[in-house]
């Protein structure tokens, strides 16, 4: 067997690029893949989908040494030559819409120096780092020239019924074509006839403040880890109620019941708003994980 494709996954959630892999055909004799990740719902889900993953544990806690060619973790050392795709998606809080916009000075997301310092220590091939485009553009641009890489801007509209705009740092190649029968609204719920979202200042002490109702609306708004509370639908007979968490995996393109090892409704929904939609990780990853893979063994 050839040279196997090797992934470090960074604030890996669950596993949605592994889970691309898979959908893109990568035999998983031919992935090792290591993963840095503390919520125990999100390990629950990946351990269940792709035992084979490593977990590293705390990413402060995570160091590779160029020397000994060492990647350690918390729960083991492993020597691993080179890394080829060095992933993931650093904590957002501090730059979307309805976070604290504390930006860099967050505690989650002043992570995003904890990526860059592993990037530097492993020196990978290929990177992929994802975030909100909630960020102003002078924290864009301080990421891309921390980066050293080009920044694109994607909308998963393009391939789920979910509008969800990103920005992707990487240095992959890759040509970013939306599907042309990207499925909406009518095909991930049953009898859809509109959507009502809480606006940005919406108060968990009254449900209604803020609420306001798309009909027909053929994309759904951003999911966030509380879409279960924030994002509902209108059926026929004029039924409204939350989106189930089946509902928000098909937007996020997720297989139905992914997030099944989760412990609760709670921590589903968490997961999948966490999560990046797997059909634009493809998207990005194919042709160079396609090269990778099928030069190396060739």
């Amino acid at each position: 067997m050839g040279k196997k494709l090797v992934v470090v996954s960074l604030f890996d959630g669950i596993s949605c690029g592994r889970l691309a892999l898979h959908n893109l055909g990568v035999p998983d004799c031919c992935v090792e893949y290591y993963a840095s990740e503390v919520d125990e719902d999100a390990i629950a889900v990946t351990t269940h989908h792709f035992p084979s993953v490593v977990q590293l544990g705390d990413i402060t806690k995570v160091k590779y040494y160029r020397h000994s060619k060492m990647l350690v973790g918390e729960y083991g050392e492993y020597h691993i030559p080179q890394v080829d795709l060095l992933i993931g998606g650093s904590p957002c809080q501090g730059f979307s819409h309805q976070g604290s916009k504390e930006k860099f000075e967050h505690s989650e997301s002043r992570l995003i120096y904890e990526y860059e310092r592993l990037r530097n220590e492993i020196r990978p091939t290929y990177m992929l780092l994802e975030n909100v485009c909630g960020m102003s553009k002078v924290e864009r641009d301080m990421i891309t020239e921390m980066m050293g890489v080009d920044c694109y801007k994607l909308n998963s509209k393009g391939w789920s019924a979910q509008s969800r705009n990103r920005y992707y740092w990487t240095n992959m190649q890759f040509s970013p074509v939306p599907l042309c029968d990207a499925p909406t609204m009518y095909d991930v719920v049953k009898n859809y006839e509109g959507t009502y979202a809480r606006l940005h200042g919406f108060t968990k002490k009254d449900a209604t403040v803020n609420v306001k109702y798309f009909p027909a609306l053929e994309k759904s708004h951003t999911l966030t880890k509380t879409f279960r509370a924030n994002n509902f639908v209108r059926t026929n007979h004029c039924i409204k109620r939350s989106l189930t968490c089946e509902e928000g995996e098909r937007l996020q393109t997720l297989p139905v019941g992914y997030t099944l090892p989760a412990k609760t409704k709670k921590a589903r929904g968490e997961c999948i708003g966490n999560c990046w939609t797997v059909r634009v990780i493809e998207s990005i990853l194919e042709q160079t994980v396609m090269q990778i893979i099928f030069c190396s063994n060739s």
